[in-house]
């Protein structure tokens, strides 16, 4: 199968919960979690409402608001897939009694793109959602300060790992289970064989 294949196959992993605090309703294939996993469960800045008063398209009708989710539910699952494989084409047994492996980095990924989408917003009803300090927390949520030798690192707190180095952790791990680590180019040498004639030694 090709990453688009993989993909629609994934879709179905994770989904979200009927918010109590938007007007609309969510539909079954919005809501559907074969994993019983749910996207909100990630991060608590993963939200419908966060995600309906801040992407680009406005949502006017419950229709609208579940095409946009299952659109951002479709990205996540395909730049996993993108940052796992190199290859094209994939294995169709890939799953085979391991339904589950691909969970953990999809949910990670959505909180990312969510992250992302409120901190780039350019919606005008944005601030009064999200303050310039949440979205300065966003941010930190997002990169951690992990790197010490960054110069954004600030030695008077703990170190903490953002939401991106867990995601590459999670795909790093995800790629060694699956065999998709790139392999060291190995060129062999042949020792010399000082027992034959042919051999010299130069010193």
């Amino acid at each position: 199968m090709d990453h688009v294949e993989l993909r629609d196959i994934l879709v179905d992993r994770i989904g979200f919960k009927q918010p109590t605090d938007v007007s609309f309703i969510l539909d079954a294939t919005t809501l559907t979690s074969d994993s019983g996993r749910y996207f909100e469960d990630e991060h608590p800045v993963v939200t419908v409402r966060n995600i309906l008063a801040t992407t680009q398209e406005i949502a006017t009708d419950d229709a609208g608001a579940n095409t946009l989710l299952q659109s951002l539910v479709k990205r996540a699952c395909i730049q996993v897939v993108g940052d796992v494989f190199e290859v094209s084409e994939i294995s169709d047994d890939i799953l085979t009694n391991r339904a589950n492996i691909f969970d953990d980095c999809i949910s990670k990924r959505m909180a990312i793109n969510v992250g992302e989408l409120i901190i780039n917003s350019t919606r005008s009803n944005l601030t009064e959602l999200i303050t310039k300090e949440i979205q300065q927390k966003i941010f930190f949520e997002l990169n951690g300060n992990a790197d010490s030798s960054s110069s954004r690192a600030n030695q008077n707190f703990p170190t903490y790992i953002g939401l991106k180095s867990r995601y590459g952790m999670a795909i790093r791990k995800l790629k060694d289970s699956l065999g998709q680590e790139k392999m060291l180019d190995v060129s062999t040498f042949r020792l010399p064989d000082y027992d034959s004639k042919d051999e010299f030694l130069f010193l």
